[in-house]
């Protein structure tokens, strides 16, 4: 196509009749055609070459609606050279890089994990890898090949070219490559890995030359002469020759001391010169091939019967010493030259020490540490001083209950417990966890399990096993986004509008704004990552209110907050994958909480000018007031002066006027009629007393304030204490 002259034009090399339904143009620039016609398939166009290839989904097929599906399918690339091919077979990939289709995905009536349907619709691929498969009659499928790092062997009901029914309880692996696989109930398959091919062994009652009746598979070995030893419970021990197809027995015989000590085997180990041990019941047994019998010991031969005896693992170190695991939980070192035994009972009580599980796997790692696994958890075993340092759930196990131990080329134990399996680093002391959602059989697992030579490990439990490379176990990097996808207010869902708190969908919105009344509101969220959404994590926090955050799981996406105090707050939320790949950034949502018109700025600010307004008016109230009685105080003050000195005037001057005359008088008498002078001068000083008197009276009826600053009060005092002294010292004269 040339837009700007207009033109369609067909390339030479296009073939005619090409039908297609999508293109997709690859980083060569060449184009892929998801064809109908004139095969259903790939037509591939080089525009630099000028050249086309067709690649047919089947040679014979004219056209996909033939076989239903859609249309309008669409190539997906999967960002590995690879493409996606829709069609009515199921859903193909084509390899770019070999130009072949190398599988396919299709219906699987025996397989509930299969696609659902093959005719598919349309197909997309998420930023997080996972596959989304539409089918014409079956719906949607998800397709998480994450889960793929996890191999997975099961029964599936009406293939006989499945795995046998039960719970895998023991797995061998022959140099060869084929896996000896055993079973409760009691069943035995041998699994060719090439070719897929199954082969069963089942007990056939009354038939020698099967394998023998009991109730399951516990231990399985392959000597150097070639033949499959088998043992479990209630059954003793069955050799099978591989060429014939026939069992021997092996049975506990009461009068043969060179028998087995008891028909229930739990466990065949096979040590580094080549002997083959049996742990059972009561103790363990060798067997001498030259006799076809066994050497046998017991942990405690005073008591038999005792769980002491009760042999369940078996395991020999680097130096050559054996380290057996008791039912009674107790680990034993075993000399195989001397017979000498040491003894790591359990005690309950002591921390450093077992703490009383039975014991079900032993393993020495690359750094010569001896680890324990049991009912109770997982034990590393210090040899200097015989201590045990024991991990369990609260440590970050899945499950105390440790079923196998393995470890893989960089020194991490792999675990399979009763919850799944857990990788456990012991540098960090840190456990990473798989479950059924990672691809495993299914949570419980058993004490079945085997490593080959090249670090492939075999994982057995109830519903099949395992087989993986652990370092092709991978944390999935995907970050995902993470969304609020829902707000409420009182538990309901608020509505976008104009006169809504919400003014777009709440994944768009900046900032809210909510009123003291919507004291009650939650958000949901969700992290984008549906490879294993059940296993995403979440973490949240209103800044403003809590310090620290809140973790979650994936069923508990809601945060609900109530009764907040008018404030600005921010609302974060954090996500992570399945595989706790934590997407840090997160979302950020402020918050702004309006307070009532009472407990706004604005009314606080008229409140505040009201009080203002009345402090100053009671001020101006007391200042009025204040000055009103100042002036009272000064008229009374002045109109008391005024009545003080008429008093003074009135009485005091006159009383000292009449003084003076009669001064004058007894003065003029003195020198003639003495006696009758010296009666008026007595009678002259008895009057002046009286006006001192009256003085003082008149002084004292002045105010304090009035006394302390009126200097005619003062001076009038003053002279009356003057005239009183001096009156004092006349009459001491006169007595003289």
């Amino acid at each position: 196509m040339h837009p700007q002259a207009g033109e369609i034009t067909r390339p030479p090399a296009i073939p005619y009749g090409l039908a297609g339904e999508s293109v997709y143009e690859d980083e060569t620039g060449s184009l892929w055609v998801l064809a109908d016609s004139p095969v259903v398939g790939l037509v591939k166009y080089d525009p630099k070459a000028e050249r086309t290839a067709t690649y047919a989904l089947l040679p014979a097929v004219a056209a996909s609606t033939a076989y239903g599906g859609s249309l309008n399918g669409n190539l997906i690339a999967d960002g590995q050279n690879g493409l996606w091919v829709p069609s009515g077979l199921g859903l193909s990939y084509f390899d770019r890089r070999t130009e072949k289709f190398t599988y396919r995905l299709e219906h699987d009536e025996t397989d509930p994990e299969s696609l659902d349907s093959n005719a598919i619709m349309s197909v997309y691929q998420d930023t997080g890898g996972v596959l989304w498969v539409g089918t014409e009659n079956a719906g949607l499928n998800i397709l998480n090949f994450r889960q793929q790092q996890f191999g997975y062997y099961g029964h599936r009901p009406g293939d006989p070219h499945s795995l046998s029914p039960g719970r895998v309880k023991a797995i061998y692996q022959e140099p060869n490559g084929a896996l000896w696989i055993g079973f409760f109930p009691r069943a035995l398959d041998r699994l060719d890995p090439n070719t897929g091919q199954i082969t069963h062994y089942i007990p056939k009652p009354g038939n020698e030359n099967a394998l023998s009746e009991g109730t399951n598979v516990d231990g399985l070995y392959k000597d150097a002469a070639g033949y499959l030893w088998v043992g479990g419970g209630g059954s003793g021990l069955d050799r099978l020759d591989e060429r014939t197809g026939r069992f021997k027995h092996y049975r506990h015989k009461a009068n043969d001391p060179h028998s087995l000590i008891s028909d229930n085997v739990l466990g065949i180990y096979g040590d580094r010169k080549g002997q083959m041990w049996v742990a059972q019941q009561y103790g363990i047994s060798r067997i001498d091939p030259a006799t076809d019998g066994f050497a046998n010991f017991q942990l405690d031969p005073e008591n038999p019967a005792s769980l002491a005896n009760w042999v369940t693992v078996m395991y020999q170190d680097r130096f050559g010493t054996f380290w057996l695991g008791t039912f009674g939980g107790a680990l034993v070192r075993f000399d195989d030259e001397t017979k000498g035994l040491v003894t790591y009972p359990p005690d309950s009580r002591d921390p450093s020490k077992l703490n009383g599980g039975g014991l079900t796997s032993i393993h020495e790692d690359r750094t010569g540490t001896l680890w324990a696994g049991a009912f109770d958890g997982l034990y590393r075993f210090n040899r200097q001083d015989g201590s045990f340092k024991r991990y369990s759930e609260s440590q970050g196990l899945p499950s105390s209950t440790i079923r196998c131990i393995r470890e893989d080329g960089v020194g991490r134990l792999w675990l399979s417990t009763q919850k799944g399996v857990s990788r456990f680093d012991p540098h960090k002391e840190t456990f990473r966890n798989y479950d059924v959602s990672d691809g495993l059989q299914s949570n419980e697992f058993s004490d079945g399990c085997y490593q080959c030579r090249d670090g492939e490990m075999f994982f057995g439990g109830s519903n099949g096993f395992n087989a993986f490379f652990p370092e092709n176990v991978r944390d999935d990097p995907f970050v995902p986004p993470v969304m609020v996808t829902s707000f409420k207010i009182f538990n309901k869902a608020v509505p976008i509008g104009a006169q809504s708190a919400l003014k777009k969908a709440i994944p768009y919105v900046d900032s809210l704004t909510l009123s003291y009344r919507d004291n009650i509101f939650s958000f949901e969220f969700a992290a984008l990552s549906y490879a294993n959404s059940q296993k995403n994590r979440y973490r949240y926090k209103l800044e403003g209110l809590e310090p620290g955050w809140n973790e979650v799981g994936s069923k508990q996406r809601l945060a609900t907050y109530t009764n907040l105090d008018p404030h600005k707050y921010v609302f974060r939320v954090q996500g992570s994958n399945g595989d706790g790949v934590w997407n840090e950034e997160g979302v950020s949502l402020p918050i702004v909480i309006t307070p009532p018109w009472w407990e706004t700025n604005w009314f606080r600010i008229t409140c505040a000018v009201v009080l203002l307004g009345l402090l100053w008016a009671a001020y101006q109230y007391r200042v009025r007031h204040l000055h009103h009685e100042f002036e009272m105080t000064l008229e009374a003050r002045v109109s008391e002066r005024t009545r003080i000195a008429r008093d003074l005037h009135d009485t005091l001057l006159q009383s000292f006027h009449g003084l003076l005359l009669r001064f004058q008088t007894a003065f003029l008498l003195l020198p003639e009629r003495p006696i009758e002078a010296k009666e008026k001068l007595g009678s002259a000083i008895e009057q002046a007393a009286g006006a001192i008197t009256e003085g003082r009276d008149a002084v004292q009826g002045l105010r304090t304030s009035t006394v302390e600053s009126n200097d005619l009060a003062l001076a009038t005092s003053t002279l009356g204490q003057e005239l009183e002294n001096d009156s004092a010292i006349i009459d001491m004269q006169r007595f003289a």
